[in-house]
């Protein structure tokens, strides 16, 4: 499992004063292809430029002495120490294999010390399913899980049709990143491991977490009756396993919510505690996404809407990069965890889910 690793971690950053750019990464063929080489990349402008333009913004904002004050400060910049910063930029983006603020993006998210829910991860409500009889909690899960394969299908076959803006092809290799991602906690700062051959998808009901293989021994995606089957005998057995347990089962996907410094230490207790428990986390951590199965049943958005952002933090994992929830009464969302991908990505992803229903797609 470790050589399907994609490791973020401090080895393979370089670090200045102020600047960090990722070295070049070994990843999977598939997601190499997404790394479009005839996109232009993001300019560096001019520093006097940048510098006009600041005092263009703050001139309305400034009485006409702190106009003149703030202009010879800036003149000092410019002549100084924005010289030096301006190289260092200059320095990052020849050494950047995508674009020079993806260090930064990076520092940006795996350094923030707060806990990720509400303060990192955002969501998204999807809308029912089109087909009424399939609202049910198992059905609806089924046919989201056989939608989220066909995507991956179309992603790894490098036959995703490419993100436009005005006609102008977008870079598309944040895609790479959205499924088999997780953030794994350090201390000081997290890391991002993706597995780009993952196979399989964890489920959590009643906060216990089951590992599902969705690939049949022929390599393709399980239909969406077997996943049904799959995800109904998961609801059983965890209603069995709660009454053995009388109600008492350890919701450890609440650890996510701490604070990182605090949950990088929990993780790391729980790491050396057996190896059971590293086989878990790294199956967790590994798989394509987290269905989360809720006992919720919201009525309205607003309701519905605090049931993906955060609940009472049971039944989760939130450091996972898709949480894909469905709740009793069939209402379901996603919540994205923010570090890998952009909230246009996953996007795409929740808008592509209905027309990607088909059975025979797969």
């Amino acid at each position: 499992m470790s050589e399907q690793l994609r490791d973020l971690s401090e080895n393979n950053i370089l670090k200045s004063d102020r600047i960090v750019v990722r070295k070049k990464k070994t990843v999977a063929k598939w997601a190499k292809k997404w790394e479009l080489e005839d996109l232009p990349r993001l300019p560096i402008p001019e520093l006097k430029a940048t510098c006009d333009r600041y005092l263009e913004a703050v001139a309305p904002l400034l009485s006409p002495e702190e106009l003149e004050e703030t202009k010879r400060k800036t003149q000092e910049f410019l002549q100084f120490e924005g010289v030096n910063l301006h190289k260092q930029l200059l320095e990052l983006k020849a050494a950047a294999t995508t674009s020079w603020l993806e260090g930064f993006w990076d520092t940006m998210y795996l350094e923030y010390r707060a806990p990720v829910p509400i303060n990192i991860n955002p969501c998204f409500v999807l809308q029912d399913d089109p087909t009424p009889s399939r609202n049910n909690q198992i059905q609806r899960a089924a046919t989201l899980i056989n939608s989220t394969l066909a995507f991956v299908k179309l992603l790894r076959n490098n036959a995703l049709a490419p993100d436009t803006e005005r006609k102008t092809k977008l870079c598309m290799h944040q895609y790479t990143l959205l499924f088999g991602s997780t953030r794994i906690p350090g201390f000081g700062r997290d890391r991002l491991a993706t597995d780009y051959k993952s196979k399989t998808i964890t489920v959590v009901c009643r906060d216990q977490y089951y590992s599902v293989n969705v690939y049949g021994a022929d390599g393709k995606p399980l239909p969406v009756d077997d996943l049904e089957n799959i995800i109904s005998s998961i609801d059983t057995e965890s209603r069995r396993a709660e009454r053995n347990s009388d109600g008492v089962i350890p919701p450890v996907g609440m650890l996510t919510t701490m604070e990182r410094d605090e949950w990088a230490g929990c993780y790391a207790r729980l790491m050396d505690a057996g190896p059971n428990n590293k086989a878990f986390l790294e199956k967790l951590s590994s798989g394509l996404l987290l269905l989360c199965l809720d006992q919720h049943m919201p009525q309205t958005t607003l309701e519905m809407s605090k049931i993906l952002l955060h609940a009472d933090g049971r039944n989760r994992w939130f450091d996972k990069s898709i949480q894909l929830i469905v709740c009793s009464n069939g209402k379901a969302g996603i919540n994205m965890e923010h570090s890998p991908v952009d909230g246009h990505t996953t996007l795409r992803y929740a808008e592509d889910f209905f027309p990607l229903f088909r059975e025979d797609s797969l």
